[in-house]
């Protein structure tokens, strides 16, 4: 199943506020190619499904334009934007068969019933939905549930899809699978995809570009390894990874960088500078014998597939290790560390953007 018309999305300048002062999204400026699978991330209350509804006609915007294959939609009716939209809750028609739930919107449309059983079929057969179509939606489970949703959804065929939190309601493993089902989905109808979640899992593993959101604000907009490699600020950097990068207010004099007294090693930056903010994955840390700095672990965490040490350096500063696959940690409370410096990051002091200067061209 492939879908042919699968149009971009620009948003300029768009704006959301509430009683003319309670400004949810500043204005910003969006452009998400044809057939992309976008992700809105960031926590709780930071606009991801404001800008999401906004997209849907569900939410007006309060400047600003919004453009779906090029037709500006910003005073539209949802349904005249080409958009279909799965929602947390999956708000199935109880008294319908998955049949009816999944046609249901062709049946508004008015189309002939051999046209609607022949779209809903091949839906079902896409979603592995084939043995379920004359069921009703109790006998079903939660991950069938939300198949019956998202069926319901592509049967129309739309250029957009619009995706608010659609797993939060499913337990872990179900959500793993979920993953796997949409991704395979969107490479098969090509639709133009926005999923909005707090989950970075999911962003990571779903997205062709993730786009960042804290306070309403865009912090990053860019493919998940530069995010990861590359975070454009401390939010960001602190935001995606698990457990969270470790950042250091740090002094420099002549690119000596050093933190409390505690003196971490030599970095180019991009500017001369005498305060920033350093940062550094915990996995990217090295367990070393000696000349290295002087590590004190209060916690260990061994996970199977690698061991977080939680500890501190110089005077009380605490520090997370991730040690890789295999490596056998010593039983010892007092190790010692490097940390390398081209994997480091350094952050402007005042403006938390990044600063650092990257030798390489690799992500």
């Amino acid at each position: 199943m492939s879908n042919t018309s699968v149009s971009s999305i620009v948003l300029r300048n768009v704006s959301k506020t509430y009683n003319k002062t309670n400004t949810v999204i500043p204005a910003c400026n969006i452009e998400i190619s044809a057939g992309m699978f976008t992700v809105i991330l960031g926590p709780s209350g930071c606009g991801k499904s404001t800008l999401l509804r906004m997209i849907a006609g569900l939410e007006s915007t309060s400047s600003g334009t919004i453009s779906i294959g090029g037709v500006e939609v910003q005073n539209k009716e949802p349904k005249d934007r080409g958009c279909a939209m799965v929602f947390q809750n999956y708000a199935l028609y109880p008294h319908m068969t998955v049949f009816k739930n999944i046609g249901y919107s062709l049946k508004v449309m008015g189309l002939p019933k051999e046209e609607i059983a022949a779209r809903v079929n091949k839906v079902a057969a896409s979603m592995g939905l084939q043995d379920y179509l004359e069921r009703q939606p109790h006998a079903l489970s939660g991950g069938q549930r939300q198949r019956v949703a998202i069926g319901r959804a592509i049967v129309r065929e739309p250029k957009v899809l619009l995706f608010d939190e659609p797993l939060s309601n499913l337990d872990a493993q179900l959500r793993n699978d979920m993953r796997i089902e949409l991704s395979e989905l969107h490479k098969r109808i090509n639709a133009t995809s926005v999923f909005v979640t707090h989950d970075q899992v999911e962003a990571m593993t779903l997205a062709d570009k993730i786009l960042i959101l804290n306070k309403g604000n865009i912090e990053q907009f860019a493919t998940p390894a530069e995010i990861y490699h590359r975070p454009a600020s401390v939010f960001v950097a602190e935001f995606i990874g698990s457990p969270a990068m470790n950042i250091f207010d740090v002094t420099l004099d002549e690119n000596t960088v050093a933190i409390k007294g505690t003196l971490l090693g030599t970095f180019a930056t991009q500017q001369n500078i005498e305060r920033a903010y350093m940062g550094i994955r915990p996995e990217d840390i090295q367990l070393t014998h000696d000349d290295g700095i002087p590590f004190h672990i209060h916690h260990r965490e061994d996970l199977g597939s690698h061991t977080i040490l939680h500890g501190t350096i110089g005077d009380a500063i605490p520090l997370r290790v991730v040690t890789p696959f295999g490596q056998k940690i010593p039983d010892a409370v007092e190790m010692q560390i490097t940390i390398p410096r081209d994997k480091c990051h350094l952050f402007h002091h005042e403006s938390k953007k990044n600063i650092t200067r990257y030798t390489d061209c690799a992500i």
